[in-house]
């Protein structure tokens, strides 16, 4: 017996559709629901995103596009000295923190 039935065995079956049929037709819904778009897309999409509004706003504060070659290489040597070894140090830190963890329980 499921859930909802009584216990009672003189009751009389309930009419109406059956939980199978009503799944079934759940299932057939959203079969139709258009799919969410994947993380990997969402990430690539607020990142190009992103891109293209540096890039606008480097042009309208009067960057020189014409070295624009050259800014991006300043731009690369910037980011290796000051910010991807903060980046590579918290990581690190969570490598280690996670290490000891595993090593002590």
């Amino acid at each position: 017996m499921t859930d909802h039935q009584p216990n009672n065995k003189n009751t009389p079956p309930q009419e109406g559709p059956s939980d199978d049929l009503i799944m079934n037709e759940l299932e057939q819904d959203q079969s139709y629901a258009p799919h969410p778009i994947s993380k990997k897309a969402t990430k690539l999409l607020f990142y190009s995103v992103l891109g293209f509004v540096f890039l606008f706003v480097l042009v309208m504060t009067g960057v020189n596009t014409g070295s624009l070659g050259l800014f991006v290489i300043h731009l690369i040597e910037w980011t290796t000295l000051y910010i991807l070894p903060w980046i590579f140090l918290y990581y690190f830190i969570q490598f280690v923190r996670a290490f000891v963890k595993g090593k002590q329980g």
